[in-house]
């Protein structure tokens, strides 16, 4: 039987975090983009000690006024940046949540994850890994023939990829797909959750995911797992079929 974690589950990691207050050391990667950001406050709210990987020109703006934040200027699109952040630092938690769109060429994750894996991997003390993909990715794209993917299907090929190269490299993980994600920012709900159904496709709003990814840090429910996240309390918009 698939097993499920409700919004139960969420309000007992969050507060599991917060009693281990700036016990995890974490590298973000994306961290200045819309879910990056909300990460990376959800992140410090709970004590944890924060640096964020970015490109010196990236627009820093969503993180403004965020007390003793670190940033480690580097380009996902070059491994050795990736190499220098990771194995120079002393992280105990590394989450990617950066958000490539199919026109974004400037790196790949089939290509950047494996980098961040064999740094974490060389570095040593690396507790967990923390992937952003996307439902679809590689051969969960088979579970919804009833989706014309289209343009997204390289990406989501990418993604699969890169969820291989983390599965396979012996460094605890928790990878979290989303589905659909308004383009408007909006409050959280609160009852977003994760599921071990991988048949799963719902929406999710950014701060809910940024809420469910922090509770899952080092989580024992969470290691070595792959989750769908959906909140039933929204309603799915019509996607193309």
């Amino acid at each position: 039987m698939t097993r499920r974690f409700w919004p139960q589950f969420v309000l007992l990691g969050l507060a599991a975090a917060a009693n281990c207050a700036a016990s995890e050391r974490v590298l973000v990667l994306g961290g200045t983009g819309r879910l990056g950001a909300y990460t990376v406050k959800e992140l410090v709210r709970h004590g944890h000690e924060v640096a964020v990987f970015a490109r010196a020109t990236s627009n820093r703006d969503r993180l403004k006024g965020i007390a003793n934040l670190r940033f480690v200027n580097g380009d996902l699109g070059k491994s050795a940046d990736i190499a220098n952040a990771i194995e120079t630092g002393r992280y105990t938690v590394i989450i990617d949540a950066s958000g490539r769109r199919t026109a974004d060429q400037s790196y790949s994750h089939a290509v950047a994850m494996p980098q961040i894996v064999r740094s974490a991997r060389a570095r040593g003390g690396v507790r967990q890994i923390v992937f952003v993909s996307s439902v679809g990715a590689g051969d969960n794209v088979k579970r919804f023939p009833q989706f014309q993917w289209g343009e997204y299907l390289p990406l989501l090929e990418e993604r699969g990829a890169a969820e291989k190269s983390l599965i396979g490299s012996g460094v605890p993980y928790t990878i979290i797909r989303t589905g659909n994600v308004p383009q408007v920012d909006e409050p959280a709900t609160g009852t977003a959750r994760l599921t071990e159904d991988e048949t799963v496709f719902g929406p999710a709003r950014r701060p809910d995911l940024a809420a469910l990814m922090v509770a899952c840090i080092t989580g024992p429910k969470c290691i070595n797992k792959v989750f769908h996240a959906t909140d039933d309390s929204l309603k799915m918009p019509e996607i193309g079929q």
